[in-house]
């Protein structure tokens, strides 16, 4: 598998990060790119222990959008809305909570819309068998055995391809 080959069909990292700031954007790409790098390395191998994934070279890509997706978003997503669950919560249903982070204030409307954000992502997650451990990984080899891990397991052979 060709890094190249992987760059150039990267729509799913391009979508996920679709209007978001170059502060988030920035760090993101980059370690998105040196880890595409690495994994076509690492699969071009001749003895490579993941020669069995170079056949799910675009599942391989648009699960490690998602990783990095979830370590530099949406995880920063699933804190707030805990945290905002406790605050309303504390406030009671009868008044109306807002959160300030920064600059930025958080009214019930834009807390429901980060939520509705943590819930879809859930569901994906689950409807491919993907548990939250997936996506804690430091190490590209790291990310390559929980990808062995997770699409060597017959999970979807009445499912439509991932």
């Amino acid at each position: 598998m060709s890094s190249h080959k992987m760059e150039q069909s990267s729509s799913l990292i391009n979508i996920l990060t679709y209007n978001l700031p170059g502060a988030i954007t920035r760090p993101l790409f980059t370690e998105y790119n040196n880890r595409v790098k690495e994994i076509g390395d690492i699969l071009g191998w001749e003895n490579s222990a993941y020669k069995e994934l170079r056949e799910y070279e675009s599942v391989i890509e648009s699960l490690l959008a998602m990783s990095l997706f979830y370590r530099y978003v949406l995880g920063h997503f699933q804190a707030v809305t805990s945290f905002y669950k406790t605050v309303n919560q504390r406030c009671g249903n009868e008044k109306e909570c807002a959160i300030r982070i920064g600059r930025i204030v958080l009214d019930k409307e834009q807390q429901n819309h980060l939520l509705g954000a943590v819930i879809a992502f859930g569901k994906i997650r689950e409807k491919y068998n993907i548990f939250p451990a997936f996506f804690e990984f430091s190490e590209t080899a790291q990310f390559l055995r929980n990808c062995k891990d997770l699409l060597t397991v017959k999970y979807y052979e009445d499912e439509e391809p991932v």
